[in-house]
């Protein structure tokens, strides 16, 4: 948890030229140790920030056990306490498997029935791989954008590209 503080912390400074999380990381990691700091954070951010925040987490399937739990239990708990705390108007976790797939289990490895353990989600949308054409068309517009000219060789073999992922999911909720 505290990486993904970190990350959130610097993703917001570097990318958003915000480094007011970087004066409150150490005050809510203390008051609120591990299993509440991101929602300590958010919070925080969300009551003093002047327009809705939209949090987006990629590859968040890549978390695993108590790790993942906690980051779902701390955007659950942030969601139902809206709108009396502040919190993230909305956010979108993206991976390769669905949230409401994931199952809490027992100290003895038993799957916990009654569902999805983080009903936070309003809707799953499931992508399939980009074809040639869509490649193309991405490239075009990153040369739009930056200048930058592909050589069109590249193309016949562009699906052989990280890109070309067999597919990838995005969950969000809290709107």
């Amino acid at each position: 948890m505290k990486r993904i503080v970190d990350s959130l912390v610097e993703g917001a400074a570097i990318r958003l030229k915000d480094i007011r999380l970087r004066e409150w990381r150490e005050t809510v990691w203390h008051n609120s140790g591990a299993h509440g700091a991101f929602h300590g954070l958010l919070s925080r951010w969300a009551q003093e920030n002047d327009k809705p925040i939209i949090l987006m987490i990629d590859e968040v399937d890549a978390l695993v056990g108590d790790t993942l739990i906690s980051l779902l239990r701390q955007l659950r708990d942030g969601y139902i306490g809206r709108p009396g705390i502040p919190f993230v108007q909305s956010a979108i976790l993206c991976g390769v498997r669905d949230v409401r797939d994931y199952r809490i289990h027992t100290a003895h490895h038993e799957i916990i029935t009654g569902g999805s353990a983080f009903n936070i989600k309003a809707k799953s949308l499931r992508m399939g791989s980009f074809n040639q054409t869509e490649i193309a068309t991405l490239y075009a517009q990153h040369t739009t954008e930056t200048g930058q000219i592909f050589d069109p060789d590249i193309f016949p073999n562009s699906g052989k590209t990280p890109v070309d992922n067999p597919g990838w999911s995005m969950h969000w909720g809290m709107s």
